[in-house]
Protein backbone atom coordinates (compact mmCIF):
# COMPACT_ATOMS: atom_id res chain seq x y z
CA UNK A 1 0.00 0.00 0.00
CA UNK A 2 1.30 3.32 -0.73
CA UNK A 3 0.67 6.34 0.84
CA UNK A 4 1.47 10.17 0.10
CA UNK A 5 3.61 12.14 2.25
CA UNK A 6 3.28 16.07 2.47
CA UNK A 7 5.73 18.26 3.81
CA UNK A 8 6.27 21.86 4.37
CA UNK A 9 6.57 24.16 6.73
CA UNK A 10 4.06 26.48 8.42
CA UNK A 11 4.54 30.09 8.40
CA UNK A 12 2.47 32.04 11.51
CA UNK A 13 2.04 35.43 10.98
CA UNK A 14 1.40 37.67 14.13
CA UNK A 15 -1.55 40.77 13.60
CA UNK A 16 -1.29 43.74 15.32
CA UNK A 17 -2.77 46.62 16.30
CA UNK A 18 -0.83 49.67 14.52
CA UNK A 19 0.90 51.88 16.83
CA UNK A 20 -1.49 54.19 18.46
CA UNK A 21 -1.54 57.98 17.34
CA UNK A 22 0.32 60.33 19.96
CA UNK A 23 0.10 64.07 20.39
CA UNK A 24 2.43 64.72 17.21
CA UNK A 25 -0.37 63.71 15.33
CA UNK A 26 -2.87 66.48 16.08
CA UNK A 27 -3.21 69.23 12.94
CA UNK A 28 -4.37 72.45 12.16
CA UNK A 29 -5.50 73.41 8.26
CA UNK A 30 -5.81 76.57 7.40
CA UNK A 31 -8.96 77.31 5.52
CA UNK A 32 -8.71 79.94 2.73
CA UNK A 33 -5.28 82.50 2.12
CA UNK A 34 -4.64 85.34 2.90
CA UNK A 35 -4.52 87.90 0.13
CA UNK A 36 -3.45 91.37 0.69
CA UNK A 37 -3.42 94.03 -1.86
CA UNK A 38 -1.29 96.35 -3.38
CA UNK A 39 -0.35 99.76 -1.13
CA UNK A 40 0.54 102.88 -2.20
CA UNK A 41 2.14 105.86 -0.39
CA UNK A 42 3.05 109.26 -0.45
CA UNK A 43 6.65 109.33 -1.91
CA UNK A 44 8.93 111.62 0.37
CA UNK A 45 10.59 111.58 4.12
CA UNK A 46 9.33 109.57 7.02
CA UNK A 47 10.67 109.53 10.79
CA UNK A 48 11.82 106.32 12.66
CA UNK A 49 9.08 104.44 13.97
CA UNK A 50 6.21 105.88 11.94
CA UNK A 51 3.79 103.70 10.88
CA UNK A 52 3.43 103.51 7.06
CA UNK A 53 0.51 100.67 6.93
CA UNK A 54 -1.91 98.87 9.18
CA UNK A 55 -3.39 95.53 7.77
CA UNK A 56 -6.05 93.51 9.17
CA UNK A 57 -7.04 90.17 7.23
CA UNK A 58 -9.41 87.79 8.68
CA UNK A 59 -8.60 83.93 9.12
CA UNK A 60 -10.13 80.59 9.51
CA UNK A 61 -8.31 77.23 10.47
CA UNK A 62 -9.60 73.28 11.66
CA UNK A 63 -7.39 72.17 14.22
CA UNK A 64 -7.95 68.30 15.12
CA UNK A 65 -6.19 66.94 18.24
CA UNK A 66 -5.47 62.96 19.18
CA UNK A 67 -4.67 60.98 22.07
CA UNK A 68 -1.42 62.49 24.05
CA UNK A 69 0.31 60.48 25.99
CA UNK A 70 1.31 63.21 27.99
CA UNK A 71 -1.93 63.80 30.48
CA UNK A 72 0.00 68.01 31.06
CA UNK A 73 -0.27 68.42 27.47
CA UNK A 74 -1.73 71.38 26.70
CA UNK A 75 -3.90 72.21 23.71
CA UNK A 76 -4.52 75.51 22.29
CA UNK A 77 -3.42 77.15 18.92
CA UNK A 78 0.06 78.09 18.48
CA UNK A 79 1.60 80.32 15.40
CA UNK A 80 4.65 80.30 14.15
CA UNK A 81 6.57 83.36 11.56
CA UNK A 82 9.29 80.86 10.87
CA UNK A 83 8.91 80.83 7.03
CA UNK A 84 8.61 85.15 6.71
CA UNK A 85 12.20 85.50 6.36
CA UNK A 86 12.00 86.52 2.93
CA UNK A 87 9.30 88.95 3.95
CA UNK A 88 11.22 90.32 6.74
CA UNK A 89 14.58 90.67 4.51
CA UNK A 90 12.48 92.86 2.05
CA UNK A 91 11.38 95.09 4.68
CA UNK A 92 14.88 95.82 6.25
CA UNK A 93 16.89 95.93 3.36
CA UNK A 94 14.95 99.19 2.63
CA UNK A 95 14.83 100.34 6.22
CA UNK A 96 11.35 99.02 7.01
CA UNK A 97 10.03 96.45 9.74
CA UNK A 98 6.87 95.26 10.95
CA UNK A 99 4.98 93.81 13.98
CA UNK A 100 2.46 91.02 13.61
CA UNK A 101 -0.55 90.78 15.94
CA UNK A 102 -2.41 87.69 16.15
CA UNK A 103 -5.90 87.04 17.98
CA UNK A 104 -8.43 84.06 17.97
CA UNK A 105 -12.09 85.16 18.41
CA UNK A 106 -11.91 87.78 21.11
CA UNK A 107 -9.18 86.43 22.86
CA UNK A 108 -6.48 88.67 24.05
CA UNK A 109 -4.48 89.03 21.26
CA UNK A 110 -0.66 87.78 20.94
CA UNK A 111 1.92 90.06 19.69
CA UNK A 112 4.94 89.42 17.61
CA UNK A 113 7.37 92.32 17.48
CA UNK A 114 10.23 93.23 14.87
CA UNK A 115 12.42 91.63 16.90
CA UNK A 116 10.79 88.26 17.67
CA UNK A 117 10.16 88.06 14.50
CA UNK A 118 13.76 88.45 13.03
CA UNK A 119 14.60 85.98 15.50
CA UNK A 120 11.84 84.01 15.21
CA UNK A 121 13.62 81.89 12.04
CA UNK A 122 14.41 79.02 14.06
CA UNK A 123 11.15 77.70 13.66
CA UNK A 124 9.22 75.49 16.14
CA UNK A 125 10.44 77.31 19.20
CA UNK A 126 9.93 80.71 18.37
CA UNK A 127 6.08 79.38 18.31
CA UNK A 128 3.32 81.67 20.96
CA UNK A 129 0.41 80.17 21.59
CA UNK A 130 -2.92 82.47 21.25
CA UNK A 131 -5.83 80.24 20.76
CA UNK A 132 -8.49 79.13 24.00
CA UNK A 133 -7.56 75.64 25.12
CA UNK A 134 -8.83 72.60 23.47
CA UNK A 135 -9.70 68.99 24.28
CA UNK A 136 -7.79 66.05 22.77
CA UNK A 137 -9.14 63.67 20.61
CA UNK A 138 -11.87 66.29 19.17
CA UNK A 139 -12.33 68.48 15.86
CA UNK A 140 -12.37 72.12 16.18
CA UNK A 141 -13.83 75.20 13.94
CA UNK A 142 -12.11 78.00 14.51
CA UNK A 143 -11.54 81.85 13.28
CA UNK A 144 -9.53 84.37 14.32
CA UNK A 145 -7.52 87.77 12.36
CA UNK A 146 -3.94 88.91 11.53
CA UNK A 147 -2.79 92.61 11.76
CA UNK A 148 0.40 93.81 10.23
CA UNK A 149 1.46 96.72 11.18
CA UNK A 150 4.19 97.97 8.50
CA UNK A 151 6.67 101.07 10.43
CA UNK A 152 9.76 102.51 9.11
CA UNK A 153 13.08 101.34 10.79
CA UNK A 154 15.66 104.21 9.93
CA UNK A 155 14.36 107.77 8.84
CA UNK A 156 13.24 106.99 5.43
CA UNK A 157 13.44 109.17 2.06
CA UNK A 158 11.97 108.19 -0.94
CA UNK A 159 9.92 109.66 -4.02
CA UNK A 160 9.87 106.86 -6.39
CA UNK A 161 10.43 103.42 -4.90
CA UNK A 162 8.18 99.97 -5.36
CA UNK A 163 9.29 96.92 -2.67
CA UNK A 164 7.99 93.33 -3.81
CA UNK A 165 6.97 91.53 -0.85
CA UNK A 166 7.05 88.02 -1.40
CA UNK A 167 4.48 85.66 -0.35
CA UNK A 168 4.85 83.75 2.10
CA UNK A 169 3.38 80.86 4.63
CA UNK A 170 2.17 81.45 8.23
CA UNK A 171 2.03 77.97 10.29
CA UNK A 172 -1.02 76.94 12.59
CA UNK A 173 -0.30 74.49 15.24
CA UNK A 174 -2.69 72.88 17.62
CA UNK A 175 -0.40 73.09 20.44
CA UNK A 176 2.73 75.29 21.74
CA UNK A 177 6.14 74.57 22.51
CA UNK A 178 5.84 75.41 25.89
CA UNK A 179 4.46 72.80 27.78
CA UNK A 180 5.57 72.74 31.48
CA UNK A 181 7.79 70.25 32.39
CA UNK A 182 7.48 68.68 29.34
CA UNK A 183 9.73 68.31 25.98
CA UNK A 184 7.15 68.22 23.13
CA UNK A 185 7.79 68.62 18.94
CA UNK A 186 5.83 69.78 16.16
CA UNK A 187 3.41 67.86 14.70
CA UNK A 188 5.02 65.32 12.49
CA UNK A 189 1.56 64.76 10.35
CA UNK A 190 1.01 67.00 7.20
CA UNK A 191 -0.68 70.02 7.52
CA UNK A 192 -2.01 73.40 5.69
CA UNK A 193 -0.60 76.61 5.89
CA UNK A 194 -1.89 79.72 5.72
CA UNK A 195 -0.44 81.37 2.77
CA UNK A 196 -0.19 85.03 2.61
CA UNK A 197 -0.11 86.63 -0.81
CA UNK A 198 2.86 88.56 -2.21
CA UNK A 199 2.04 92.13 -2.82
CA UNK A 200 3.64 95.62 -3.59
CA UNK A 201 4.35 98.48 -1.45
CA UNK A 202 4.92 101.91 -3.38
CA UNK A 203 6.21 105.27 -2.83
CA UNK A 204 4.53 108.01 -5.58
CA UNK A 205 5.33 111.24 -5.22
CA UNK A 206 2.29 113.87 -5.36
CA UNK A 207 2.51 115.15 -8.76
CA UNK A 208 3.83 111.91 -10.36
CA UNK A 209 1.23 111.64 -13.26
CA UNK A 210 -1.13 113.59 -15.26
CA UNK A 211 -4.75 112.61 -17.08
CA UNK A 212 -5.49 113.89 -20.50
CA UNK A 213 -8.28 113.16 -21.79
CA UNK A 214 -8.26 113.55 -25.60
CA UNK A 215 -9.72 115.05 -28.20
CA UNK A 216 -10.61 117.53 -25.56
CA UNK A 217 -11.80 118.13 -21.61
CA UNK A 218 -15.40 118.51 -23.07
CA UNK A 219 -17.15 116.26 -25.22
CA UNK A 220 -19.77 117.38 -28.13
CA UNK A 221 -22.53 115.21 -28.95
CA UNK A 222 -24.23 117.73 -31.38
CA UNK A 223 -28.05 118.46 -31.75
CA UNK A 224 -31.02 115.79 -31.59
CA UNK A 225 -34.43 117.24 -33.21
CA UNK A 226 -38.14 116.07 -31.83
CA UNK A 227 -39.24 116.69 -35.89
CA UNK A 228 -36.78 114.40 -36.81
CA UNK A 229 -36.74 110.52 -35.79
CA UNK A 230 -33.42 109.84 -37.86
CA UNK A 231 -31.55 112.12 -35.31
CA UNK A 232 -32.72 110.13 -32.29
CA UNK A 233 -30.57 107.30 -33.30
CA UNK A 234 -28.26 106.58 -30.51
CA UNK A 235 -24.96 108.93 -31.20
CA UNK A 236 -21.02 107.57 -30.15
CA UNK A 237 -18.53 110.38 -30.01
CA UNK A 238 -14.80 108.56 -29.39
CA UNK A 239 -11.86 109.82 -26.91
CA UNK A 240 -9.06 108.50 -24.87
CA UNK A 241 -7.93 108.61 -21.37
CA UNK A 242 -3.93 109.09 -21.32
CA UNK A 243 -2.32 108.49 -18.00
CA UNK A 244 1.33 110.37 -18.11
CA UNK A 245 4.31 110.03 -15.87
CA UNK A 246 5.10 112.95 -15.12
CA UNK A 247 8.04 112.26 -12.87
CA UNK A 248 11.14 109.91 -13.39
CA UNK A 249 11.84 107.29 -11.15
CA UNK A 250 14.77 106.35 -8.99
CA UNK A 251 14.84 102.79 -10.56
CA UNK A 252 12.26 101.71 -13.69
CA UNK A 253 9.50 99.41 -12.21
CA UNK A 254 6.26 98.78 -13.72
CA UNK A 255 2.49 99.58 -12.00
CA UNK A 256 -0.56 98.69 -12.76
CA UNK A 257 -3.35 101.65 -12.71
CA UNK A 258 -7.06 102.07 -11.88
CA UNK A 259 -9.88 104.25 -13.39
CA UNK A 260 -12.73 105.49 -12.04
CA UNK A 261 -15.38 107.82 -13.88
CA UNK A 262 -17.15 109.20 -10.79
CA UNK A 263 -20.45 111.22 -11.23
CA UNK A 264 -20.62 113.71 -8.46
CA UNK A 265 -24.11 113.07 -7.82
CA UNK A 266 -25.68 112.64 -10.71
CA UNK A 267 -29.01 110.53 -11.34
CA UNK A 268 -27.59 106.70 -12.22
CA UNK A 269 -29.75 103.77 -13.99
CA UNK A 270 -29.20 100.68 -15.50
CA UNK A 271 -26.95 99.46 -12.60
CA UNK A 272 -24.92 102.67 -12.39
CA UNK A 273 -24.01 102.22 -16.48
CA UNK A 274 -25.76 105.18 -17.48
CA UNK A 275 -26.59 108.84 -16.21
CA UNK A 276 -29.83 109.98 -16.84
CA UNK A 277 -29.74 113.82 -18.47
CA UNK A 278 -31.63 116.68 -17.32
CA UNK A 279 -32.40 120.01 -19.72
CA UNK A 280 -31.67 123.20 -18.13
CA UNK A 281 -34.55 123.65 -16.60
CA UNK A 282 -33.71 119.97 -14.60
CA UNK A 283 -36.11 117.97 -15.93
CA UNK A 284 -35.26 114.64 -17.01
CA UNK A 285 -35.14 114.94 -21.46
CA UNK A 286 -35.96 111.45 -22.13
CA UNK A 287 -31.94 110.56 -22.63
CA UNK A 288 -29.56 108.61 -20.90
CA UNK A 289 -25.32 108.85 -21.73
CA UNK A 290 -22.78 105.98 -21.03
CA UNK A 291 -19.83 105.40 -21.58
CA UNK A 292 -18.42 102.27 -23.73
CA UNK A 293 -14.80 100.65 -23.43
CA UNK A 294 -13.99 100.25 -26.45
CA UNK A 295 -11.79 97.25 -25.33
CA UNK A 296 -14.95 95.03 -24.77
CA UNK A 297 -17.51 97.07 -25.93
CA UNK A 298 -19.58 97.26 -22.73
CA UNK A 299 -20.38 100.41 -20.52
CA UNK A 300 -18.39 101.44 -18.02
CA UNK A 301 -19.98 100.92 -14.51
CA UNK A 302 -19.95 104.72 -12.71
CA UNK A 303 -18.14 105.22 -10.09
CA UNK A 304 -16.49 101.62 -9.52
CA UNK A 305 -12.36 101.33 -10.01
CA UNK A 306 -11.61 98.95 -13.20
CA UNK A 307 -8.54 97.83 -14.30
CA UNK A 308 -6.74 100.44 -16.87
CA UNK A 309 -3.58 98.20 -17.21
CA UNK A 310 -0.05 98.56 -16.40
CA UNK A 311 2.34 101.56 -16.90
CA UNK A 312 6.19 101.32 -17.27
CA UNK A 313 7.33 103.95 -14.90
CA UNK A 314 10.94 104.84 -15.90
CA UNK A 315 14.30 107.23 -15.65
CA UNK A 316 13.07 109.90 -18.25
CA UNK A 317 9.06 110.18 -17.44
CA UNK A 318 8.15 108.62 -20.20
CA UNK A 319 5.49 106.23 -18.87
CA UNK A 320 2.34 106.46 -20.25
CA UNK A 321 -0.70 104.61 -21.37
CA UNK A 322 -3.86 104.97 -23.36
CA UNK A 323 -7.22 103.81 -22.90
CA UNK A 324 -9.98 104.27 -25.98
CA UNK A 325 -13.76 105.12 -24.63
CA UNK A 326 -16.62 106.49 -26.51
CA UNK A 327 -19.63 108.59 -25.01
CA UNK A 328 -22.78 107.25 -25.66
CA UNK A 329 -26.18 109.13 -25.95
CA UNK A 330 -29.62 107.66 -26.81
CA UNK A 331 -33.21 108.16 -26.15
CA UNK A 332 -35.00 106.12 -23.32
CA UNK A 333 -37.61 103.62 -24.70
CA UNK A 334 -40.82 105.42 -23.58
CA UNK A 335 -39.43 108.41 -22.52
CA UNK A 336 -41.06 111.45 -22.93
CA UNK A 337 -38.58 113.67 -24.85
CA UNK A 338 -38.30 116.96 -23.58
CA UNK A 339 -36.37 119.87 -25.16
CA UNK A 340 -33.71 122.25 -23.95
CA UNK A 341 -29.86 122.12 -24.03
CA UNK A 342 -28.00 119.18 -22.05
CA UNK A 343 -25.08 118.67 -19.96
CA UNK A 344 -23.18 115.95 -17.47
CA UNK A 345 -20.05 116.79 -15.70
CA UNK A 346 -17.83 113.72 -14.33
CA UNK A 347 -14.82 113.58 -13.26
CA UNK A 348 -12.32 110.94 -14.83
CA UNK A 349 -9.44 109.43 -11.71
CA UNK A 350 -6.85 107.28 -12.44
CA UNK A 351 -4.81 106.11 -8.70
CA UNK A 352 -2.11 103.17 -8.62
CA UNK A 353 -3.73 100.06 -8.39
Amino acid sequence: MKSLILSGVFLFFAVCDSARANYDWSKCDANGNVNIQNISLKGGQYLQEQELQKITVPISYTCTTTWSSFNSLVYSTAVSLSDMRQVATALKDRGLGMDIVVQEGSLTPVTFTWRDIQAGFSGWSSSKAFGQRMEAQKTYNRSGTITVHIFVEQVFNNNFLDINIPGSNINIYPYSPSQPGLSVEPPTVPFRPLTVSAFNLRFIPDNSGKVIISPSNTINMGRFYTEYKETLVPREVPFTVTAQQNVGTQIPFVAPLAIEFRTNGLTLADADSTVILKNNKQENNGFRLSVMDVDNNTPVKFNVKTDMGSIHLDNGAGGRIIKQYKAKVEAIPGAVIKTGAFSAAMTVIVTYN
